[in-house]
C-alpha cells in the first residue's frame, strides 16, 4: 500500500515543473519543504497537536535523508562533505528538539538552512 502511494507521488513530481537534470530546482524545493516541516515541528513542541508534529518530524527526517543521499561526493567531495555536515546538524537538532521538547535547536537549524540557501531578499540562492 505504501509503495503505491510513493509511486503516485513520484509520478506527480515527475510531471511537475521540474525538468530532468534540473537538480538545483529539486534541491531548492526539497530544502524549502524541509524548512517548512521543521518550522511546523518547532511550533508544535509542547502543544496538543501531536499528530501534526509527528507527521512533520518524520517528513523532515525523510527530506534530510534524501538530501544527504543525493550528494555526489565524486564530483565535489569538499562541497558535498560540508553540505552533508549541515544536513546532519539539522537532523541532530531536529531529533534533540523533538525528544527533549525544546524548539531552540530546531530554530537554529532552520536559521542556518535559510542563511545557506536564501539571500537577504528571501530568494533562494542559485548555484
Amino acid at each position: 500500500m505504501h509503495y503505491n502511494k510513493a509511486s503516485n507521488i513520484y509520478k506527480k513530481t515527475e510531471n511537475a515543473d521540474i525538468t530532468n537534470g534540473d537538480t538545483i530546482t529539486v534541491v531548492k524545493k526539497v530544502v524549502t519543504e524541509l524548512i517548512r516541516s521543521m518550522n511546523i515541528v518547532s511550533e508544535n513542541i509542547g502543544h496538543k497537536n501531536i499528530e501534526l508534529k509527528n507527521k512533520h518530524f518524520r517528513k523532515s527526517l525523510v527530506l534530510i535523508y534524501s538530501l544527504q543521499t543525493s550528494l555526489d561526493f565524486e564530483k565535489a567531495e569538499k562541497f558535498c562533505s560540508e553540505l552533508f555536515q549541515i544536513y546532519e546538524f539539522c537532523r541532530k537538532k531536529l531529533i534533540d528538539g523533538y525528544t527533549k521538547k525544546i524548539s531552540d535547536g530546531i530554530k537554529k537549524a532552520v536559521f542556518w538552512l535559510e542563511e545557506i540557501f536564501f539571500n537577504n531578499k528571501g530568494k533562494v540562492v542559485d548555484g
